[in-house]
């Protein structure tokens, strides 16, 4: 390639004198797509301008990836059953039946708690007991076939149906029947307490119970096989 040297014709001008020849540099060929990468940034290929632009991308998480089988389900290699040793078959025993268990005896329930009437009468605690000077069955009681005992009341301090006495849970339940006076509680090592006003109360047995009037009942413990049985029976 030749380049002309345009900034020495232009000196020798200014000085007066005449043109010179023209004088002519050779320069070496340069490739016409050669750049100048002294001063240059290499920048990465562009891409499209987005939201997180000139982030730089995350790497795939393999650690979650899910691998799907394809084909069916995978299989699963056979186990070979253990060996057992040859051993002769033991035929098991028939159980044993003493008897008809049928015809065998039912276990004897428990036996009830008593309560003991100032005549000296008791009646058993199998079924709900109302006290008073005429008792009547309420619309709502515990159950069973209820046992109405009559007090003398000369005083009337003992109400129609003044005390009612049942069995819950294996223990004695008495309860007030919103009786006028109440009635006092006298239980072994306890302090006596009046119960009025639709109470009800855990006593055990030998506590004394006062209606009024004299009249006094006693509860006692299940009868024992050596007691002697004493004559029952209740007013009603």
């Amino acid at each position: 390639m030749t380049e002309v040297a345009h900034h020495d014709e232009a000196q020798h001008f200014a000085a007066g004198g005449k043109r010179s020849p023209v004088r002519e540099r050779t320069m070496s060929p340069v490739a016409p797509d050669a750049r100048d990468l002294d001063d240059t940034v290499a920048l990465p290929p562009c891409r499209r301008a987005g939201p997180h632009a000139g982030m730089a991308q995350p790497e795939p998480d393999l650690d979650d990836t899910i691998t799907i089988v394809r084909g069916g389900a995978p299989r699963v290699p056979a186990i070979a059953p253990a060996v057992q040793p040859d051993r002769p078959y033991v035929r098991p025993a028939k159980p044993e039946f003493s008897g008809n268990i049928w015809a065998e005896p039912l276990p004897e329930a428990p036996r009830p708690f008593r309560l003991k009437l100032a005549d000296g009468s008791i009646a058993p605690l199998d079924q709900p007991v109302y006290l008073g000077r005429r008792p009547s069955v309420p619309r709502i009681h515990p159950g069973g076939v209820p046992l109405l005992v009559a007090l003398d009341s000369p005083e009337r301090e003992v109400s129609s149906t003044h005390l009612e006495l049942s069995t819950v849970g294996g223990a004695i339940v008495a309860s007030d029947m919103r009786s006028t006076n109440g009635s006092v509680l006298r239980v072994p090592g306890s302090e006596p307490r009046v119960l009025i006003g639709g109470e009800s109360a855990v006593v055990t047995p030998g506590t004394i119970i006062e209606l009024g009037d004299g009249n006094l009942v006693e509860l006692l413990a299940p009868e024992q096989d050596d007691e002697e049985p004493a004559a029952e029976g209740a007013g009603s």
